[in-house]
């Protein structure tokens, strides 16, 4: 038993680090796949929103361009980056995690990486989204 309570907070220190990064680092084919699904659905807004962290805020971005980047420091992979404004015309350029993105499809908000069909876990379920 007296093993049990020295394994216990590992485990739940590991559970929530693995949330981190899920969708942060793509490869040449991943990355290609979700650029096909972004430009194919002409993605306008944005929801970022990491529900698995601590204190993060839903914040609405009108999408002004989404490209991808070699990831510094690795020649294996690629990241998404997404530039825009938010609500309060405050500038948006930040590398994002597609399983804390979400999209509007009919009037919730879904996780970008779950419909392309990755697998990730964006620690929601959809939301409704706001205008």
């Amino acid at each position: 038993m007296k093993k049990l309570f020295i394994f216990l907070p590992f485990f739940f220190i590991l559970t929530i680090n693995s949330y981190a990064d899920q969708l942060a680092w793509l490869t040449k084919d991943e990355v290609k796949q979700a650029m096909d699904y972004i430009n194919s659905n002409e993605i306008g807004e944005v929801i970022l929103f990491c529900a698995c962290c601590d204190d993060d805020v839903k914040v609405k971005v009108t999408v002004n361009k989404i490209y991808y980047r070699q990831v510094k420091d690795s020649k294996e992979y690629y990241e998404i980056v997404i530039e825009g404004t938010t609500a309060e015309t405050k500038p948006v350029k930040k590398a994002v995690d597609l399983a804390y993105v979400h999209i509007k499809k009919d009037d919730k908000a879904v996780c970008l990486g779950q419909e392309m069909g990755f697998k990730c876990d964006p620690c929601t379920k959809p939301f409704d989204w706001y205008e």
